[in-house]
């Protein structure tokens, strides 16, 4: 029984080496099927009022803009959720103004949310979808580790010189 069991050991001990030798990354006791999956993309969620139109198209048009606009955060971002509404629902005799509140979920920070309204749903999502462009930039350049103070200056000396009077 004890030979069974070293024989056993070895081969599956032989097995998982040749695994490794044939996959520099792999680790044992790791399912590559698992650690190889990939993460979850960005979700993009629309939410309208009942006078705002909240059909398929208006959907597949907030996901295509907030993709272009914010791919190239990829992974940073975890959902991007829209809310449209009507401002002037109840008095008809004004034109419409659609207001888009977007709010973007960050990985390890805090929500991002910005509003912008205008005359279609349209240009109010592409308004809003700029603000939160520049929001999110600003947000994750200030936690960048990369951004440093200046070349050559000491933390915590003032950089300022006195003119003379």
């Amino acid at each position: 029984m004890r030979r069974l069991r070293a024989a056993v050991r070895r081969s599956t001990m032989a097995s998982r080496l040749a695994h490794i030798a044939d996959n520099p990354g792999a680790r044992i006791g790791v399912d590559p099927i698992a650690r190889a999956a990939p993460k979850a993309p960005m979700q993009v969620l629309l939410n309208t009022d009942p006078h705002t139109d909240g059909r398929q198209e208006m959907a597949e048009h907030l996901e295509a803009v907030v993709r272009d606009a914010l791919g190239r955060f990829g992974e940073q971002i975890t959902r991007v959720e829209a809310h449209l509404s009507d401002a002037n629902s109840h008095r008809k005799a004004n034109p419409d103004e659609i207001h888009c509140t977007l709010e973007a979920r960050l990985v390890g920070r805090d929500a991002v949310v910005v509003k912008d309204h205008a005359v279609t749903a349209h240009q109010a999502i592409q308004g809003a979808v700029g603000k939160l462009l520049r929001a999110i930039t600003t947000v994750l350049a200030k936690h960048d580790p990369r951004r440093h103070a200046a070349p050559g200056a000491e933390p915590g000396l003032d950089a300022t010189v006195d003119s003379p009077a």
